[in-house]
């Protein structure tokens, strides 16, 4: 799986819960940025997001409290939850679960 994260980013993401950052991912894996980058300037090998749903990967808003996962076409709930509980085996990637998580303004469990 790939993880992908700017060396601030990495950094933050465990010190600074508060702020905000993006993020687009697939079952490929996912890849972290700050809130100055647009998320579909968010690639590597086989994870893209474009706008109006183009692109194989979801986006992310999220900071200390939520993971707003925005909707995608090719994205079933199902299949963002498979995804996600793939990340719960990743030590990296474990306290995502422990964040409220919205996908299209909508809990999911």
């Amino acid at each position: 799986m790939i993880i992908q994260a700017l060396p601030l980013v990495s950094q933050s993401l465990t010190s600074t819960p508060h702020v905000q950052f993006k993020a687009v991912f697939n079952e490929k894996g996912i890849i972290f940025g700050t809130t100055r980058v647009e998320h579909k300037t968010l690639r590597c090998d086989g994870i893209f997001y474009d706008d109006e749903g183009a692109g194989n990967a979801v986006a992310v808003i999220f900071d200390g409290f939520k993971f707003e996962i925005r909707l995608h076409p090719g994205f079933s709930p199902e299949r963002v939850n498979s995804i996600l509980k793939s990340f719960d085996l990743q030590p990296l990637l474990k306290w995502i679960a422990a964040l409220k998580i919205t996908y299209g303004g909508k809990m999911l469990s």
